[in-house]
């Protein structure tokens, strides 16, 4: 996993969609837990990759799934908005306003683009776009790489952290494999 360690015992990487319930879900999950090891120094690296299940910057897609006509958009906010000290906010403006009817995936990215002209002064959003595809699509490659075929997909000091089925398992596991590296 390209993914530098910060001297850090573990390292979590996730491939993420900002569009993507499940992602939603398993931010929502992991936070306390993530919380709880950054407190301690030199213990946890969390680094979230970028997985857009739109064929607008992933190649691996075959078609864009309906409900992320958003991904690639969002992608890139979350990237401005770090950039300006404002992740965390980008990330849960996105997670809270994922859309559910048709009309709300028709108009997603103009709202992503308006979110990110009010939050973050971005008055071009077209070419800050443009500067970030780039790290997005580096983000696709390494998930190709690792064959993701799901999102979100979870490695754990390199190690794939799903079930048999490749979808998540219980949270608890999750503590118990960082407790697990964290011993080693």
């Amino acid at each position: 996993m390209p993914v530098a360690s910060g001297g850090a015992k573990v390292v979590i990487v996730k491939f993420n969609d900002w569009m993507c319930p499940g992602c939603k879900y398993w931010y929502e999950q992991m936070e306390p837990v993530l919380a709880k090891y950054r407190a301690t120094p030199g213990a946890l690296t969390y680094v979230e990759k970028d997985w857009p299940w739109n064929t607008d910057c992933n190649a691996a897609v075959r078609q864009t799934i309906p409900g992320h006509e958003g991904a690639c958009a969002a992608a890139a906010a979350v990237r401005m908005a770090a950039d300006r000290g404002k992740r965390k906010e980008m990330a849960e403006w996105l997670y809270a306003n994922q859309p559910e009817t048709i009309a709300q995936r028709q108009t997603i990215v103009d709202r992503i683009k308006a979110k990110t002209a009010e939050m973050l002064g971005v008055k071009d959003f077209a070419a800050a776009y443009a500067a970030k595809l780039p790290a997005i699509k580096k983000d696709v490659a390494d998930g190709m790489a690792l064959r993701i075929s799901s999102t979100p997909t979870y490695f754990i000091n390199g190690a794939r952290a799903s079930g048999p089925d490749n979808s998540m398992f219980a949270l608890h596991y999750v503590e118990l494999a960082i407790q697990y590296e964290l011993k080693k």
